[in-house]
């Protein structure tokens, strides 16, 4: 039987319901009883990933800075659950990548388009100089066909990622 693994993003995917405003109590309490619960991968952070506070363009700013979410997070799991951060290459800064790693993330969610897969091969790169478990997340999955999806696939697993998954925020 195959193993199933859960991915909760509560603490990112969530924080656009409250404009990003975990604090890093929020963060902890929250990760820790997800930990305790037994969920493998938990995904903190601004809810459009490493960096997008930063860049302004009216996309929100986090209650707290990146590498406070992950710290956070890290301390709160105990290493009983692996603590990760969304990443799109249009918004964030592949340093950060390598800085979050250092304090303890154990896995990256590139977030790319199915027809730009080229722009994750930098980060990728970084990722994987970082030992982090890398999942290519291809948005808007209907915008090409599905035999450019299986061939994109198969290029960023070739690159190095992990595990690469489709989604369709569209609901087609």
């Amino acid at each position: 039987m195959k193993k199933i693994s859960l991915l909760d993003c509560t603490l990112r995917d969530g924080s656009y319901v409250i404009d990003y405003q975990f604090n890093s109590e929020d963060n902890f309490v929250i990760a820790k009883a997800l930990s305790d619960s037994g969920m493998e991968y938990i995904e903190v952070g601004h809810g459009l990933g490493l960096d997008a506070q930063n860049i302004g363009n009216g996309l929100g700013l986090a209650r707290e800075k990146d590498i406070t979410y992950v710290e956070t997070a890290v301390e709160a799991v105990n290493g009983q659950s692996k603590i990760g951060s969304f990443f799109i290459p249009d918004i964030g800064n592949t340093d950060s990548i390598s800085k979050m790693a250092g304090v303890g993330l154990n896995f990256i969610r590139i977030g790319i388009n199915p027809n730009e897969y080229k722009i994750a091969e930098e980060s990728i790169k970084i990722a994987r100089e970082n030992n982090l478990e890398i999942f290519c997340n291809l948005m808007k999955s209907y915008i090409v066909s599905e035999e450019e999806l299986a061939k994109n696939c198969s290029i960023l697993e070739e690159m190095g990622a992990n595990k690469v998954y489709l989604v369709d925020s569209a609901g087609g």
